[in-house]
Order: C-alpha cells, then structure tokens, then sequence
C-alpha cells in the first residue's frame, strides 16, 4: 500500500481495534477463573495490533493518531498481560511505563505504573537467583524515583526488613535514616519510622553496640511511647537493661564505669531480669576491693529481696565470709546460727553451730556462746576431738562465771569421753582430760582440808577420807595420761595428801575427860594410824624426786625434795661440803 492508502485507512483501523479491544477488556473484567484469564488473553493482540500501527513511522500519526494514547494503550496492554498471567511481559510494560516519562492526561501515573511493577516483581522473586536481584533492584529505583507514593516509606522499610532477616546489621543501621529521615516529613509514618528505628536498635545489639543500643532504645521508649505494643514495650525495656549489663561486662570498661552502669540499671530499671546479676556482680566487686562493709550492705539487700534464687546459698556464704572478713563476729555468729537452724544437713549444722560458738565468744556475748558450746556438747559428742574442745570451753566460760559446780561438771564429762573414746584421742584431747582430772583432785584436796578432825573422830574422819580418796583417784586417773608436767604436780598431791592426813590425825582434837594415862595411850594410838600416812607419803615424794633420773626437774619434783628434807632429815637434808683438795689437784 502508498503512504497515500495507510494514511487512508489507518483512522478506521484504529478505531476498529480500539472498540473491539476496550469491549473484550470490559468483558474480562467481569469474568473470573479461567474465563478471565482467555478473555485477557484475547484482547492481548489488539492492543499489540494498536500499537504496531500507531508506532509506524511513516504514517502521518499526528493526524491518523491524534485522539489515541500510546501510552494509556501500552498500560492497557500491560493489565490484559497480566489479566492473561504473562507476568513477565506485564512485569517489563508495568517496569518501562513506569520509569519513562509519561504524556499529561494518560489514564495512569508512572508511580503508579511502577507499584504495580514492584507488586508484580515481588510475587515473582524466588529467594537467592536473579529475580530476588531484580526485586531488590526495582525496589530501590522506585523509592530513588517515586518517592510521593504513598508506598514508597514501606518499599524502603521492606529493604530494610530484607536486610536485617539476611543478617546484614551494618546494613540496616547504614541505611535506617533511609526511613527515619524521610525527605518527605508530611508523607512519613510514624509507624514505618518506629519499626525502622527499632530494627536499628536490634542490629546494634546484634553487633554488640550495648551503649548505641541503649541510646536507640531509650529513644524509642520515650518517643514512641503510646504507640507501642505491651508486648514491644515489655521486650524493648529488657534489651534496655541488657544493654546496660552488657555494658558492665566489657573486659576493658573501667571500674568506676561498669560501677556506674551497673547502678543506673539497678535504680532505672529496678525490676528487669538483669537486676538481680547486676546486685551480685556489685557484692563481687566489693568483696574483690576488699570493701567488706559495703559488701554485707549489697549481701543484705540482695537476700532480702532474692530470698529463693539459685545464688541464694552462694550469697549466704559469702555474706558469713564478709562479716568474718569485717571481723563482725556477733553478726556472723547470728549467721551461722540461723544455718544451724534451718539447715537440713546435719553435718553442716554441727559445723555452724561450733562456730557460732566460737564467733560469740570472740564478741564478747559470753551468755550466746555458753548457750552455743552446751548445745553442741550435748548435741554432738562426735567428732570426738572437738566435742572436747567445747567442754573445755564451757569450763573456762563457767570460770568466768564462778560457777564451780558446772567448771567440774564438764572437767568430769572431758575426763569421761575421752576414757570412752580413747582409741580416737590425740595428744590434745589426753592433755585436757590430765588438766580436768587435775583440776578435779585440786578441788577434793580443797574439800579434804576444810574438814577438821573433832569429834565425835569417826564421821569427821570418814568425811575427810573419802575426799582424800576421791582427790588420790583423780590425781592418779591423771598421771595415767603421763603428761610430765601434770604428773610431778598430781603425784606431789598425792604425797601431799597423806602427808596432811597424818599431820590432821596428830592434831585432831582429844577427847575430854580422860586421865593422863588414857591420854597417852590415846596418842599413841594415833601415831600408830599417822605413822602409815607419813610413810605413804615419804614413799610417794622419793618416787617424784626418782623423776630427775628421766631428766625431769620443776617446781613440784623441787617441792618433793624440800618435804622429803623435812621428813627424812638423816637422809635428805645435807648441805653439800666444798673441799680445796679438787682444786689443789690442779
């Protein structure tokens, strides 16, 4: 055909493939399924007919073309595409239309053109091939280019969204301002800005940025508070204390700022999980400063407030440690007696309760540790070696009071179990009981001096006899244990003893009324049963003074010598004689 002819025939042409094209789109409109799509399908080579036509160069088109848009046809086009699910000849018309500049008075907009494209390219993409890339891509144009349509703040939140699911925090902080700083503030969401700002804030936690975390985070809390979620809220509040903690734990923060850190989350966020780690690690750094004081402060409270935690037991330890440490014994006596008595393990009970005992009697509080050693005596006679250790405290706390009765009480219960337990003695445990049993004779010899022989002569006697028994049976239980020290001293009792109940018969009151005859024979009568005591005790002082042999010499074997010099004079009282005639020898 001429130029001529086309130029004839092109406005019918058009006008022909323009009706039957726009009736058969408004028909497909109306169907669904299956129908649809043929019917989408059908009215594809109209449009493309239209187009062929309107696009020939040498057609007058100003003229032959003038009521019709290449570009309304060509979106046209693009919707029968994808009306027909040739997505990808919709995807590249939605992408070309989108992106040209288009005519003034076209049935669409680009930006429009462009969202369809990108809702297109987004059903399309397959993760991790060319579409996603694709996606990506158009994503990115179209927030660069159409930056007015309303979607556009959410295509570059989805970016960032991608971004943080890939794991790409450096990427998501970098490009958060993308959606933060919209260069549209009338357009911005509030909405799309507070889920970047908090996607912000998870990729520096993620990147263990705690004090840029800490700001994003409070910024979000204070900023966005009414519109967040109980559940964001709730979530944003323990990374905010973590971040703190966090903080705290760094190898190379100073002191004075994990302290600090450590504090805000404390007083700040009083009921965050962390709190609990923070009071503790401050009782820890205390303890390492050697601040005890401080230490039984943050202890105290720390119990007190976490009475069922799993460092409960840790805490109590090193709360016990601290008063030891801060030498507050009255205080770490009261612990230690709690623990006796709340603890279920029985050995940890007699371990507190002894040194309850221990730590009162170091505070002075006399009255808690007798009560405390009495219970453990009774309570415990095993181990034996410190259930003697306890009586002897007793005795030394009843010294104090002056109570004699109880001091031999528990001098007699030493001298007992250590009998009864000898096979699990020591050299100690035998030391004490020589020392009590000792103890024990000093007290019958006491009681054996204060009763006078009168008479009528056989009760007092009688009476001062079995003092001198009971005195003799403890001093020679004694001397068993063969404490040298204790020995010379009991065994000089001994001789003591009978030495003074010879001297208590001479002196012993007469009886009244006897002639000068019965009296004489009254004396001898006592001599005769004076005479066996003397002689006892002269025997028992030479076999102390024999003690020297074993080179053992004190003030009780001196002693032994000094009465034997009384009471054998011939013998032992002879003052050496210095003759020249050694010196002459030389």
């Amino acid at each position: 055909a001429t130029v001529t002819e086309l130029t004839e025939t092109t406005p019918p042409l058009l006008q022909y493939l323009d009706y039957f094209a726009r009736n058969r789109y408004a028909s497909a409109l109306t169907l669904s399924g299956q129908a649809r799509q043929q019917a989408f399908a059908d009215v594809v080579p109209l449009w493309q007919k239209m187009l062929t036509v309107l696009d020939e160069p040498l057609l007058q088109k100003q003229q032959a073309a003038g009521d019709y848009s290449a570009a309304d046809i060509r979106y046209l086009l693009a919707e029968s595409y994808a009306g027909a699910a040739l997505q990808d000849d919709a995807l590249a018309l939605y992408t070309q239309l989108g992106f040209t500049a288009t005519e003034p008075g076209t049935l669409f907009t680009a930006q429009d053109a462009a969202y369809k494209a990108l809702l297109l390219s987004e059903k399309l993409a397959a993760p991790h091939d060319s579409t996603a890339q694709r996606h990506w891509q158009l994503q990115t144009e179209f927030v660069n280019v159409h930056r007015a349509h309303p979607a556009a703040q959410q295509v570059a939140l989805q970016q960032l969204q991608q971004r943080y699911s890939e794991q790409d925090y450096y990427g998501v902080i970098q490009h958060s301002n993308a959606v933060t700083d919209w260069p549209l503030p009338t357009q911005s969401q509030s909405a799309l800005v507070q889920e970047a700002q908090f996607l912000h804030s998870q990729s520096e936690l993620a990147l263990q940025q705690y004090a840029a975390a800490e700001h994003s985070i409070s910024a979000l809390l204070s900023q966005g508070a009414a519109d967040l979620s109980a559940d964001r809220r709730k979530l944003l509040t323990e990374q905010l204390a973590s971040s703190i903690y966090q903080q705290a734990q760094q190898p190379d923060a100073p002191l004075a700022a994990v302290q600090q850190h450590l504090q805000r989350l404390l007083s700040v966020l009083p009921d965050s999980a962390y709190h609990e780690a923070a009071a503790y690690q401050q009782v820890e750094m205390a303890r390492s400063a050697g601040d005890y004081a401080a230490a039984i402060s943050l202890l105290t409270a720390f119990l007190q407030r976490y009475p069922d935690t799993e460092r409960t037991s840790t805490a109590k330890a090193q709360l016990l440690d601290s008063y030891e440490q801060a030498q507050q014994w009255d205080k770490a006596a009261a612990e230690l007696a709690r623990v006796a008595a709340e603890s279920n393990d029985p050995e940890q009970q007699r371990e507190a309760l002894y040194l309850a005992a221990q730590y009162y009697q170091r505070s002075g509080d006399n009255a808690r540790a007798l009560d405390s050693w009495r219970s453990y005596a009774n309570r415990y006679p095993q181990p034996h070696l410190l259930a003697q250790e306890a009586r002897l405290q007793l005795v030394e706390l009843y010294q104090l009071q002056q109570d004699l009765y109880r001091q031999n009480f528990w001098r007699d219960k030493i001298a007992v179990f250590e009998q009864r337990n000898a096979a699990q003695g020591n050299e100690r445990s035998r030391y004490l009981a020589a020392q009590a049993l000792l103890e024990l004779g000093r007290h019958e010899s006491g009681l054996f001096a204060q009763v006078k022989l009168s008479h009528p002569l056989k009760q007092s006697l009688q009476k001062k006899r079995q003092h001198m028994s009971a005195a003799i049976k403890h001093y020679e239980q004694s001397m068993q244990y063969g404490i040298a020290t204790m020995l010379t001293e009991a065994q000089f009792h001994v001789g003591e003893l009978y030495q003074q109940m010879a001297a208590a018969l001479l002196a012993s009151d007469r009886p009244k009324g006897l002639d000068e005859l019965a009296l004489e024979e009254y004396e001898l009568l006592l001599q005769e049963q004076a005479y066996p005591f003397e002689e006892q005790a002269i025997a028992i002082y030479q076999q102390n003074s024999r003690l020297t042999q074993q080179q053992v010499w004190d003030q009780w074997v001196q002693q032994s010598f000094q009465r034997l010099a009384t009471l054998l004079p011939a013998r032992f009282d002879k003052t050496e004689a210095y003759s020249g005639v050694a010196e002459d020898a030389y």
